[in-house]
């Protein structure tokens, strides 16, 4: 792809026989509209200004703000090209035509550098940093570092560093601005198609794969690169990390619980979307993340609430006061495994899977693509833009 393939207008010009991937002005709009409905700018801007920056004070304004790296990782997957950063840099450097770079709040192409190695550099670096506005503020482990697998003492020094509160703060924004991406994404599709939706979840846990290599069962010298993950198994709460199987029949990963839209059987032409998410390491308090994942549509009035469907990790194991009782307060109700002896029936088990497991509605990113970053919200925003590219590239839609 040659660095000069546009027109002195900006416009794609063609090399030779090879024409230059331009960036879609639809899929464009589409990625900024979701980012501007979801509120996430505002979102950024508050928790930012909470945590004391002060846009008075000093330097000269960004030339990347978050709204445009925000929208550039949506249409990376609207394209499905991995979520890198280099692949937002190259869109525009080499892709972007005036009216993309218009769009995006950035200056024409003969209006700076997009071309010399030191330009194209520079851009690299501006991403970086408009990324890591947005990541810093949402990011509950702030004291870890993922850029190398570190000492068991240096990560348990880390640990201690971090303050319980504000770990807790940073998740739940982690948690509202993952779920601000979601559910614009669904105000897309056609008003006859949210309409026909009662409220009917489906909730399941689907690991999200972290680092290969995972923290030693014991006090062996390194940690994982991700070390804030877990060992995720298929079996039991997907817990590993306290079975007794050896590593080799885990996975060290991250686990989402996912949130999607279930229609009755009549219905079953509907898209069935994914409505929420939340993110924790795989059986870790599977009843609390469920509630973190439904409580922007329990929150919303507007939202019908209907039946809820979970296996037996959320009903009956988990205690009522955490996930049943606050459930049919918001006016869910519940369905779910009984114990064995209480079973008058039982689903078939090629039924209740497709009842309870979520996952098959995530569109997945290409083959080989790894996170934007190596960070645990990196790996969420990535998994919620994902979602989002559900919606997007739905038949619905073409």
């Amino acid at each position: 792809m040659s660095n000069h393939a546009f027109t002195a207008a900006g416009d794609a010009a063609e090399v030779g026989i090879i024409s230059l991937d331009v960036v879609g002005m639809n899929s464009l709009k589409r990625a900024i509209d979701v980012v501007d409905d979801s509120g996430v700018e505002l979102l950024i801007d508050t928790w930012r200004a909470e945590d004391g920056y002060d846009p008075s004070k000093g330097g000269r304004p960004a030339t990347i703000q978050p709204r445009t790296v925000l929208a550039l990782m949506p249409l990376l997957t609207i394209e499905a090209k991995p979520l890198h950063i280099q692949q937002a840099v190259n869109i525009i450097t080499d892709r972007a035509n005036n009216q993309v770079l218009r769009a995006l709040g950035l200056p024409q192409r003969h209006e700076t550098d997009y071309t010399t190695y030191k330009g194209r550099q520079a851009w690299y670096d501006k991403v970086y940093r408009a990324w890591n506005k947005v990541k810093d503020v949402v990011d509950p482990n702030p004291t870890l570092t993922y850029r190398k697998r570190l000492t068991t003492d240096k990560f348990d020094y880390l640990v201690s560093l971090a303050n319980p509160e504000e770990t807790r703060k940073r998740y739940l924004r982690l948690t509202m601005f993952t779920n601000a991406l979601i559910a614009a994404s669904l105000r897309l599709l056609p008003e006859e198609y949210r309409d026909a939706w009662t409220g009917d979840v489906a909730v399941d846990g689907t690991p999200v794969l972290a680092a290969k290599s995972g923290n030693p069962r014991d006090r062996k010298p390194k940690r994982s690169s991700d070390p804030d993950a877990g060992w995720y198994i298929r079996e039991g709460d997907h817990n590993g990390d306290k079975a007794k199987s050896a590593p080799k029949k885990m996975n060290w990963a991250y686990e989402a619980t996912i949130v999607t839209q279930t229609f009755p059987a009549r219905q079953d032409y509907l898209p069935q979307l994914i409505v929420g998410m939340a993110m924790d390491k795989p059986g870790h308090a599977p009843a609390d993340r469920a509630m973190d994942a439904l409580q922007h549509l329990i929150a919303d009035e507007s939202v019908p609430k209907g039946a809820y469907i979970g296996d037996h990790i959320y009903y009956p194991t988990s205690k009522p006061e955490k996930l049943q009782i606050p459930l049919r307060k918001a006016g869910y109700k519940v369905m779910g495994d009984l114990v064995k002896g209480q079973m008058a029936y039982r689903l078939p088990t090629t039924v209740h899977s497709s009842l309870t497991a979520p996952s098959a509605s995530l569109a997945g990113p290409p083959a080989g693509a790894s996170p934007v970053l190596c960070s645990p919200p990196a790996r969420w925003i990535e998994t919620s833009i994902t979602i989002f590219s559900t919606v997007a590239k739905h038949s619905l839609f073409k």
